[in-house]
Formats: C-alpha cells, sequence, structure tokens
C-alpha cells in the first residue's frame, strides 16, 4: 500500500474515478520530481503513470497491495 494507514478505496475513486475524469491539457505539478521537468499533463500522465491506468476496483486494490 501507499501508506500503512492509506485508504484503497478513497485512492480509487479519488486517482481512477476524479482525476481520471479530468481533461488531459490540464497541466499537473507532479508530487515526486524525478526528472527534469517540473510539470506534466494530465493526459501524459494518464498515458505513462502505472499507478493511473484504468482498471477495475478490486484489480486496484490488489495493485495496491503488491
Amino acid at each position: 500500500m501507499d501508506l500503512p494507514e492509506s485508504d484503497v478505496d478513497a485512492m480509487f475513486d479519488s486517482l481512477l474515478g476524479k482525476l481520471r475524469a479530468l481533461p488531459d491539457h490540464l497541466v499537473v505539478y507532479p508530487g515526486h520530481d524525478y526528472g527534469p521537468r517540473p510539470t506534466s499533463t494530465l493526459g501524459e500522465e494518464k498515458a505513462s503513470n502505472f499507478t493511473l491506468k484504468p482498471r477495475e476496483r478490486d484489480e486496484f486494490r490488489q495493485f495496491m497491495r503488491t
């Protein structure tokens, strides 16, 4: 899991319900800066961020546990 007391269902609702529903052109500032670019677009994150991959709730729960 992300953090020991994380609520996986709340993460699913937030990431895959609310965030994925937003338009791809939105500029985002990722919380973890792993590269030379301080910003991205939501569309780029949807395409490349494995955590944002579309999946069912049970599949997301399993993913977060591994």
